[in-house]
């Protein structure tokens, strides 16, 4: 699958909205984290990057 449109198919955007809860939610609050922990909770970008790139996988695994 490409993502575009058939002939005669009307283009309809691409859904994205799913980056910001998979990449864009997490990463706001580790930076929470971290600046209200004076740098303490940096490991928390750790987790937040591995629940991006799982729900990436989840994500893209269910387009198929």
């Amino acid at each position: 699958m490409t993502g575009y449109p058939r002939d005669g198919q009307p283009h309809q955007p691409t859904d994205r909205s799913w980056l910001l809860a998979a990449w864009g939610v997490p990463l706001a609050v580790a930076a929470a984290i971290t600046i209200a922990t004076a740098g303490f909770g940096a490991l928390v970008f750790v987790v937040a990057i591995v629940v991006g790139v799982v729900a990436t996988v989840l994500h893209l695994g269910q387009r198929k």
